[in-house]
């Protein structure tokens, strides 16, 4: 049985799937309203391209929908939702909240390293495609002074940077283009 066939059938049952490789869980928000789940699902396809999904619901499995926002800029990426989840956009509230939670530091530490929940989605995006988490953390994409390193100099070209900068997701559009 593939991994979705497993997941709806389980949801269905109401028990969590015994193996969830295709997607990593970053952070939720679950004392306050509005509730929310960050997942990272990558692929090796999506270098340069790639993205985070937010979830409506504290947990994906009690969640009805999906948005899939890119890691580089203020924009929603629309894919078709196998698991009968609907597409929406944060309303302004939401934006906020998830400006706020990918801003905080994250329980985890890396060697004794703080991160952030953002640099926590990086790493567990890169983590996914087969980056180690130490490795992660030394493939930047800005030299000490702050000038940008060409990305065929960087540690790993083909993972995220550490140091990717967050884009202001205040700016994502309020309506889905489709097409």
């Amino acid at each position: 049985m593939d991994i979705l066939n497993e997941i709806l059938d389980n949801q269905h049952k109401n028990r969590r799937p015994t193996n969830l490789d295709e997607m990593a869980s970053v952070a939720a928000q679950t004392n306050e309203a509005p509730t929310f789940c960050i997942y990272v699902n990558p692929d090796n396809h999506r270098i340069g391209n790639e993205y985070f999904k937010v979830y409506d619901k504290p947990s994906y499995f009690s969640s009805k929908k999906v948005c899939r926002i890119s890691f580089h800029a203020p924009k929603y990426l629309i894919h078709r939702n196998r698991d009968g989840k609907k597409n929406f956009v944060l309303d302004a509230q939401r934006k906020k909240d998830l400006i706020k939670k990918l801003s905080e530091q994250h329980e985890v530490t890396i060697d004794g390293q703080a991160i952030t929940v953002w640099q926590w989605a990086i790493m567990q995006y890169n983590k996914e495609l087969g980056l180690p988490y130490k490795e992660s953390l030394e493939n930047i994409s800005y030299d000490e002074s702050g000038n940008e390193i060409n990305r065929s100099s960087w540690k790993h070209p083909d993972y995220m940077p550490i140091d990717l900068p967050m884009p202001d997701y205040n700016k994502l559009p309020d309506k889905l283009k489709t097409k």
